[in-house]
């Protein structure tokens, strides 16, 4: 509990009564909590021990059986006290208004009467609303409802955090960047209700930028374009051309991810141009890499090389060598099938500067990216080293999945069991 943000008049009265309401109830008994930060609600709970509440915590997960593990909490949790389900929106992705979870509550609902004790399912706004649309009968079943209002002090707290970003989030393991996207949702949801003001507009518009940067590393494409869109418009009301630019990248980026080429080249066309003319040469040079990217799987050699060299001498000027060293890896690939020797030189400069700098990760993932070039490329034989090598730095970093993955696509191609 966070003793220096004190809880508001409406959300301790709201806080006591639910209280009340899990010393009241026998049995089986099915309660919702509305709260759009999580950590708010770990606050909330805490609250709610410290008042001498006996509580097992649940925390989902995008593969759990919900109903399945509710029944295994119950069986092993003491005998007194209540349930509650946190994080059930990892199964409830952002947009989707049909998420198969909902389904499934609704047909297997009659299995947790076999719970002897409350259950409190804390969902943001929209999740719960989108459950009570979606799932009507097991909502059907509630017994009470209890909205904690979004408190102004929480959300500029949590806003304000540092925050990694896209580039150090994709290196956690899915649990940590399914949390990250829980809180960055938090937010967004609380931010949407603290007012219009430009403050908070602009604000809205950095979370769902964000937001959508996250789901696209996290291959949630359709939520990352619906962020990105509404983040636009606001940056674009606002007049921030910057942040317009940002979001044109991104969407370049969700694009080229659906090969939707056309499009991409068109979304880093316009951010481009908005990176030029407020001087970001940051912002300039990664916009050129990324076209490079795109003309070289077009095989429009000549205007690939051209953006990346133009990328690299910007890199260069202002002292980003992470952005350096990326060029230098996407060149490697460029020679990857015609001119192994070269392109192993770009390789071996690109992960010189990742050592220097401290990214493992991006070491890893700029060996396995030289793999899966040539297994595009048809050159699987040639793919298996380099995809061999990724798995074994994976490995060593702890990204277990990434390292699976890596190892199972080197050994398709071969008599290997």
């Amino acid at each position: 509990m966070n003793d220096s943000l004190p809880i508001s008049a409406e959300n301790q009265a709201v806080l006591q009564n639910l209280a009340r309401a899990l010393e009241l109830a026998e049995g089986f008994t099915l309660l919702f909590a509305r709260c759009n930060l999580p950590a708010q609600r770990d606050d909330l709970l805490a609250r709610l021990s410290l008042q001498g509440h006996t509580l097992q915590r649940l925390d989902v997960t995008p593969q759990d059986n919900v109903i399945a593990r509710l029944l295994e909490e119950n069986a092993r949790a003491p005998r007194a006290g209540s349930l509650h389900v946190c994080n059930l929106e990892t199964q409830m992705p952002y947009g989707d208004p049909h998420p198969p979870i909902l389904e499934r509550l609704n047909l297997t609902r009659n299995t947790l009467r076999l719970v002897d004790r409350p259950i409190v399912f804390w969902l943001r706004e929209e999740a719960l609303t989108c459950l009570a649309r979606g799932a009507p009968d097991f909502w059907a079943w509630r017994s009470g409802v209890f909205e904690f209002m979004p408190e102004p002090a929480w959300a500029e707290a949590v806003y304000h955090q540092p925050r990694g970003g896209t580039l150090e989030w994709q290196e956690l393991p899915e649990t940590e960047k399914s949390q990250r996207i829980l809180t960055l949702e938090g937010l967004v949801a609380d931010y949407r209700s603290l007012g219009a003001g430009e403050a908070e507009r602009h604000g809205l518009a950095e979370l769902l930028l964000e937001l959508g940067q996250l789901y696209l590393r996290s291959y949630r494409i359709p939520s990352a374009q619906m962020c990105l869109e509404e983040a636009l418009d606001l940056y674009r009301a606002g007049g921030d051309r910057l942040g317009e630019a940002d979001v044109l990248q991104a969407m370049g980026d969700v694009f080229s991810f659906r090969d939707e080429r056309d499009a991409a080249l068109d979304a880093y066309r316009q951010a481009l141009d908005l990176y030029r003319a407020v001087g970001a040469r940051l912002g300039e040079a990664n916009v050129l890499q990324a076209m490079g990217d795109v003309f070289s799987f077009r095989k429009q050699n000549d205007a690939a090389l051209d953006a990346y060299r133009q990328a690299l001498d910007l890199y260069r000027a202002v002292g980003a060598r992470l952005g350096e060293a990326n060029v230098l890896a996407s060149l490697g690939r460029f020679y990857v099938l015609e001119q192994p020797e070269r392109a192993e030189q770009f390789l071996d400069q690109a992960i010189t500067i990742y050592q220097a700098i401290g990214d493992r990760y991006s070491v890893a993932a700029q060996v396995g990216n030289f793999g899966w070039t040539l297994r595009r490329l048809g050159a699987e034989a040639r793919a298996r080293p380099y995809l061999l090598r990724a798995a074994e730095l994976f490995e060593a970093l702890g990204l277990t999945d990434y390292a699976e993955r890596h190892y199972y696509y080197a050994k398709i191609d071969t008599d290997e069991p």
